[in-house]
Formats: structure tokens, sequence, C-alpha cells
């Protein structure tokens, strides 16, 4: 038998299967005061906890300076960034990298060290409200004092299996703080790195982003009215579709009897 295709209809599926979605959320986007630091003659330092490789997006460049954003000399960083939700999702994988760094820019005495970087994320209502703590960790560095004018570049990584659920039009914030001793008189800037290379010597070599990854599922309550067999808005019939002769079937099924349940003046179909 030959159907013709304005005969054909179609039901929507949904496949659990691949539906996976990596997210990166770049960090450094916030407005502040941008300090030139020469990679070369940088300090250089990167974490060795939870170093596992990922998907960065990477440049090619032999560029020997970058840009780092601070808050001012002699202010201690300490940025947010919001991330607002438009789906509910299960949070699979967290992965953070970034490059912080603190400059001396002018030294008479005493020494600056940078100790480590705090990373805080929560989920949180859209008026602010905390809905609670994803997670509050500490990445330390190694790095010697500065006791003279240079710079130090820590490249912090923090990764984790969250396997938790964000709820649509929730706002996600993580909060970064640099942690640094100083002591003495000096000018110092410290910040973050929005685009930085792994190493630092003036040739071809590999950079990157400063970002907050994620690798989320959207969760079943999103796919509710696909999932659902019987859709207000599409109609769809209970079992699929079946054609008799050049006309539209009938489902083998009946589909369940609606309720209509009274709202004021408004019936609410409930399949």
């Amino acid at each position: 038998m030959v159907f013709n295709v304005t005969d054909t209809l179609c039901k929507p599926n949904y496949d659990v299967a691949n539906y996976g979605q990596d997210i990166s959320l770049n960090l450094g986007t916030q407005t502040g005061a941008l300090q030139e630091v020469t990679m070369a003659t940088a300090n250089f330092e990167q974490s060795g906890d939870n170093n596992h490789m990922d998907a960065y997006s990477i440049v090619i460049s032999d560029n020997a300076t970058a840009g780092m954003v601070h808050e001012g000399n002699d202010t201690a960083y300490d940025q947010t960034f919001e991330f607002l939700t438009d789906m509910s999702a299960m949070l699979y994988k967290y992965d953070i990298i970034c490059a912080v760094g603190v400059n001396v820019s002018s030294f008479s005495s005493g020494s600056i060290k940078l100790d480590s970087v705090r990373f805080t994320a929560s989920e949180n209502l859209q008026d602010g409200t905390e809905v609670r703590q994803l997670f509050d960790n500490y990445v330390n560095c190694s790095l010697s004092a500065l006791t003279g004018t240079g710079a130090n570049v820590f490249i912090a990584h923090l990764e984790g299996i969250a396997m938790t659920k964000i709820a649509n039009s929730n706002v996600v914030k993580l909060r970064i703080r640099i942690d640094e001793t100083v002591s003495g008189t000096n000018t110092r800037q410290v910040g973050l790195f929005p685009l930085f290379p792994f190493q630092k010597t003036a040739t071809m070599k590999q950079w990157t982003t400063s970002v907050f990854d994620w690798h989320v599922h959207p969760t079943l309550d999103h796919a509710f009215q696909i999932f659902r067999d019987q859709s207000v808005q599409n109609l769809i019939d209970y079992s699929g579709v079946t054609i008799q002769g050049q006309a539209r079937g009938i489902s083998v099924y009946e589909p369940m009897q609606q309720q209509v349940q009274q709202s004021g003046n408004t019936g609410v179909l409930l399949g």
C-alpha cells in the first residue's frame, strides 16, 4: 500500500542516552583593572591535586605577556560569578581551572606570598536566598614569597563528581578568593588571568581560558510534556499512529479519561 506524505504523523520521543551537555562558564569577565604580566620572567606553579586532563579550549601563541584582572593596588581579590539556570539538570561533574597571580610593582621591605585559592559554590534563589552550598574548597599554593618586584602565577585546578540536581531558574554562584600573606612596605596587584599559558617560556605554546566547566544532564521533569503520553499541548495519540487506507486510523488503545478540575472560571485538564 502507498501512503501520501501528508498522511504521515509523528510522535516525539526523548532519547535519554544522548542528552548530556558540557557548559563552560568563562571567568574573568567582570570589569576591573588590568595588569600586564610578563610570563617569561614570572614564577610559575600548577596545582598537583586532581590534575586530570579535560577538553579545554586551546589557543596556540608565542605571546610573552598576559593580562591579570585585579581590584586595585593593595586590594585582596574576592569576586563572585553568577549563572542563571534555564532548566532543571543533574550536575554530574564540575571542573575549575584558572590562573591567579600576584604582581609586585614597587618594593621597599617585607614579603608577599600567595597562599591559596578558595572556591565556594552555592545554589541560590533569584532573591539571593541560599538554597544550599555545593562545595567550599581550598587549592594550596607553594610558591615562595616575593621579596622584591616581580610576579607569581599559580594555575589552580579543582574538580569533583557532584551528582546533584540544580533547579531551573535558580542561580549558581561561584565565589573566588585569593588568600595571601603580606608584610612590609610595597605595592602589589592580585587577581585572575582570563587567558593564560601552561608554560612561561616565550615560544609557541598552548593557552587556555579560566573556566568553570559543568557536565550536566537535563532532568526528566524538564521533559515532562514529552514523556507524558497524553499531551494537552500536542494532542499526541496515546499509543502512536496507525493508518487505515488513506485515512488516519484510531489508536489501538483508548486514551485515559480526562478529568476537569475547576479553579474559579478556568478549567484545567489533567492527563
